[in-house]
């Protein structure tokens, strides 16, 4: 948007200029200049455009130039320094072909919108203060009288002075933008590293809890497992000799089956706990009261 602006601002003045110049000894130098004008702001607008330095300077740094890598770069200001100055020669030369034409003036609005973006908004302001007299030279020795000048110098300047307004409120959103963004990637990074760790502590709980598993199977499922053999044993040398002791022994290894699947179903509630919500609290009260009944009978 900033470019098509600049190229409208240039084709206008061109068109009115032209036409104006037509029938005067100065057409055939005003053209030049003009072309001349165009170039120099194509390959400036080219190159801002692919640079991309709509930012304002960092803090710590001077208001010279800055990159988007950073850090100031002395060839890309110095060429910055001598384009302006081309720049506006060529507008002066234009103000100073005879009669003066005051809407050569209006090309200075693409410089100032340049000069913020190339200098920042300090050495932005200064440029314009400098485009500012080259324009009050030519137009206050104009045959119309210094108080034309002076109102069509003040009028450009306030037009410089707008658009850079403009150009650095572009700066500015463009600034917060990239901080926002960097902030956005920060924020990913960090969403990422937390997956991270949250996998890592829950297979840290998952191992924690089968070690945990692994105990209570070895205190108790594994004990009664033990006890359960021991009497079939037993039942297997008592059923030729003394069946009804052996019957005894058989009770005993249904008790001792039953416990086993009682303390393999506590477990396995440990794991996965009914709701409280699901059952209500007087039937999980319950639920509890026969779970450690159940225990502490064993």
């Amino acid at each position: 948007m900033r470019t098509v602006g600049a190229y409208l601002i240039y084709a206008a003045v061109v068109l009115r200029g032209l036409v104006r110049l037509a029938n005067e000894p100065g057409f055939g130098l005003a053209a030049v200049l003009l072309a001349m004008y165009g170039l120099l702001l194509v390959l400036a607008e080219t190159r801002l455009v692919q640079r991309g330095t709509l930012r304002l300077p960092q803090a710590g740094h001077s208001d010279l130039f800055l990159r988007r890598t950073g850090g100031p770069h002395q060839v890309e200001v110095w060429l910055s320094v001598a384009y302006l100055l081309l720049q506006t020669g060529l507008v002066v030369g234009l103000l100073l072909i005879p009669p003066i034409l005051d809407f050569f003036g209006p090309l200075f609005i693409p410089l100032s919108l340049q000069a913020v973006f190339l200098f920042g908004r300090r050495l932005g302001f200064l440029w314009i203060g400098l485009f500012s007299l080259a324009t009050a030279g030519p137009m206050l020795i104009d045959e119309k009288g210094w108080v034309f000048g002076l109102t069509m110098t003040l009028l450009n300047s306030g037009y410089c002075l707008l658009f850079s307004g403009y150009a650095h409120q572009v700066q500015r959103a463009e600034t917060v933008r990239e901080h926002n963004q960097q902030i956005l990637t920060e924020l990913q990074v960090a969403h990422h590293r937390l997956q991270g760790y949250a996998a890592q502590v829950e297979g840290l709980a998952a191992e924690r809890e089968r070690g945990r598993l692994a105990r209570e199977l070895h205190d108790s499922v594994t004990q009664t497992v033990f006890s359960m053999n021991l009497t079939v044993q037993s039942a297997r040398l008592l059923l030729g000799r003394e069946p009804n002791r052996a019957y005894g022994q058989l009770e005993r290894l249904e008790e001792l089956a039953a416990s086993a699947m009682g303390e393999i179903q506590a477990l396995v509630s440990q794991l996965r706990p009914r709701s409280v919500a699901e059952e209500g609290l007087p039937t999980a009260l319950r639920r509890l009261a026969a779970e450690r009944q159940a225990r502490g009978c064993r």
